[in-house]
């Protein structure tokens, strides 16, 4: 893995590029997964200290900080709620999934399993539910803005 750091004077330090391969010596199960999310997120989270030692300035600890008690709030939410016909349940599955992933949390999965106390595959279930029931009102949404847009176009073309 390489990567370039820019720092400017007074800026938080940004990540330019990243350069992440499967070293040639790499067992073959792991050369056949390549790099995927979970590498990803263990990447993240060491680039995470990486930008904390450069940064100096405090900026990034405290905004982490707050990554993760957000995390937190959202997983707390769920615990004791059951998904039973309630779109509300997978909304905020989704919301503390993505909390934990903002809060560099290497297995947010896991973590979702052990503190709902269900089993990881339950878990996984359900956030794949989650994520559609997602995707089906982000498309919802995109119809109902080109639907007004639509609307306010065909309206401004009568007012000529």
């Amino acid at each position: 893995m390489s990567v370039t750091v820019d720092a400017r004077d007074g800026e938080a330090p940004v990540i330019t590029s990243l350069t992440v391969t499967v070293p040639d010596d790499a067992p073959d199960d792991v050369r056949r997964r390549g790099v995927n999310s979970g590498v990803m997120r263990r990447i993240e989270s060491r680039l995470g200290g990486l930008l904390e030692q450069v940064d100096g300035t405090g900026r990034f600890a405290k905004w982490r900080q707050q990554a993760e008690a957000d995390a937190q709030r959202a997983v707390a939410a769920l615990i004791g709620r059951q998904p039973r016909g309630d779109d509300d349940y997978y909304r905020d599955l989704l919301r503390a999934s993505r909390a934990l992933v903002r809060a560099r949390e290497d297995e947010p999965l896991n973590v979702l399993s052990e503190r709902l106390g269900i089993p990881k595959g339950t878990a996984k279930s359900r956030l794949a539910k989650a994520r559609d029931l997602d995707t089906i009102r982000m498309d919802e949404l995109r119809k109902a803005r080109a639907a007004g847009a639509r609307k306010r176009l065909a309206q401004s073309g009568d007012d000529e």
